[in-house]
């Protein structure tokens, strides 16, 4: 036990730590200006209305004025967008992707994400990285971790494989080393190893991510203030009624979905306390329940209405299709969903915290256009359009130690923005439908978008 303490406390250090962010040598000028978006609805995660004919500046990556359309001068050799009444709102993150290459990257932006975070890294992902910091590859600012940490066997061949505390040790020190930006921890790790992780991790300053081991149980990752858990994972099987006989499933998939059909009232609010006094994010990624679980009915539909399965390499695709399918499995999870619903509720109204991810391209989990099903998953769970998207905008920035730095429209942030046809604190289904986009001060028509994408098609 005293161990245990002590690792929190180290924890607790690590997730102090912001992962990834960006400074700036000086403040910008408005004279230096070279975009001004006239008229335009300003959307604030921090207002229930939008701020009507505004006009908005921004000069090199950063935004420098927000005013009222009237009084806000535009400077001479500005380019000039003019909103015509539409709506400027923050960019998206999802906060839980595995990128393949270049061309998810399109589809991303396509659909107004800016921001996205990687869970299984490899030094691809630190060189995607480096040119779009770099402004050599347009994409969306790119968080990732390195390989995943697993014990023997791992469930994913290119996990580091810690099977000791040693070893364990010696796969963080490597993975800081190497520049990536967080770890993901996951199914068979054993507790000793585990330990190891979050001890090394809190004295190098880089938080653990990912799922609850199996072996090390729910309690001891929110001991030890693991910084995020992805998809609820052993939040069902904890919560569970003590009646209820577990899921003969192998890990990760017996985490994900036992429970969640029959919960325990009194452990639901029990570890809603204890998230909220861990300080710990939950990114429950239900798109990917949704879909990887879909019953075939629900698959089929999907198939028959979704436009964007073009955007889907033939290749990817066949691999979604060919897929193990256990309609019982199935039709279990979407039976939990409003569990899951409810659950969510809970946390949030504890003042526990969390993050929209999609953890795309899981099976019929397309890259960028899933966002959009997980927002609307959140509002089907009870919430607000706006506390939906500050989760996925604001929430986001302030989870990677970067509030002061993105998330919203406001002067001093950096100018990741969406330019929207119609008011997403009425239906976030806007964000669907870019009219353009404000890529770290660039800005980007939705016909150039669409081309993007026609041409991804097409290859």
């Amino acid at each position: 036990m005293r161990r245990r303490r002590r690792l929190a406390i180290l924890a607790l250090c690590a997730c102090a730590a912001p992962v990834h962010a960006r400074q700036t040598d000086r403040t910008p000028d408005p004279r230096d200006a070279a975009l001004a978006l006239v008229g335009v609805h300003v959307i604030s995660t921090e207002a229930d209305v939008a701020l009507e004919d505004r006009t908005v500046i921004v000069a090199g990556e950063r935004i420098v004025a927000v005013g009222p359309r009237s009084t806000t001068a535009v400077p001479a050799g500005a380019t000039v967008i003019e909103g015509n009444g539409r709506y400027l709102a923050p960019g998206l993150a999802d906060m839980h992707v595995h990128l393949h290459g270049e061309a998810d990257l399109v589809l991303f932006l396509a659909n107004g994400v800016t921001t996205v975070r990687n869970l299984f890294g490899f030094p691809l992902h630190l060189e995607l990285q480096r040119r779009i910091e770099a402004g050599e590859l347009l994409g969306p600012t790119i968080h990732t971790a390195g390989p995943i940490l697993d014990g023997q066997p791992p469930v994913w061949p290119g996990s580091d494989v810690a099977r000791t505390a040693e070893e364990a040790e010696r796969m963080v020190r490597a993975q800081a080393e190497a520049g990536y930006g967080f770890l993901k921890v996951y199914e068979n790790l054993l507790p000793d190893a585990y330990d190891a992780i979050v001890e090394t991790a809190a004295e190098l300053g880089i938080q653990v991510h990912g799922h609850v081991p199996t072996a090390v149980g729910l309690d001891r990752a929110l001991e030890a203030r693991q910084r995020t858990i992805e998809h609820l994972s052993t939040y069902g099987p904890a919560m569970a009624r003590s009646d209820v006989e577990p899921w003969r499933l192998a890990a990760p998939y017996r985490n994900m979905v036992h429970g969640w059909t029959a919960l325990d009232p009194e452990r639901v609010a029990f570890y809603a306390g204890f998230t909220r006094e861990s300080e710990t994010w939950n990114c429950p990624t239900l798109v990917v329940l949704a879909r990887a679980f879909a019953t075939e009915p629900e698959l089929a539909a999907f198939r028959e209405r979704t436009e964007a399965l073009r955007f889907v390499p033939s290749s990817l695709s066949a691999y979604w299709n060919a897929g193990p399918r256990d309609e019982a499995v199935n039709a279990t999870v979407q039976a939990g969903m409003p569990g899951r619903y409810a659950f969510l509720r809970t946390l949030h109204e504890a003042g526990a915290r969390l993050l929209i991810g999609t953890d795309t391209p899981n099976p019929w989990v397309i890259p960028g256009f899933s966002i959009h099903e997980e927002l609307a998953h959140f509002i089907a769970a009870g919430f607000t359009p706006r506390e939906t998207l500050r989760m996925a905008t604001a929430g986001a920035a302030e989870f990677l130690g970067l509030a002061a730095e993105l998330g919203d429209v406001r002067p001093g942030l950096v100018a990741d923005l969406v330019l929207l046809a119609e008011n997403p604190l009425r239906d976030l289904g806007a964000y669907a439908r870019p009219a353009g986009l404000v890529l770290r001060g660039r800005w980007l028509p939705g016909e150039r978008l669409a081309r993007d994408l026609e041409a991804l098609a097409g290859r």
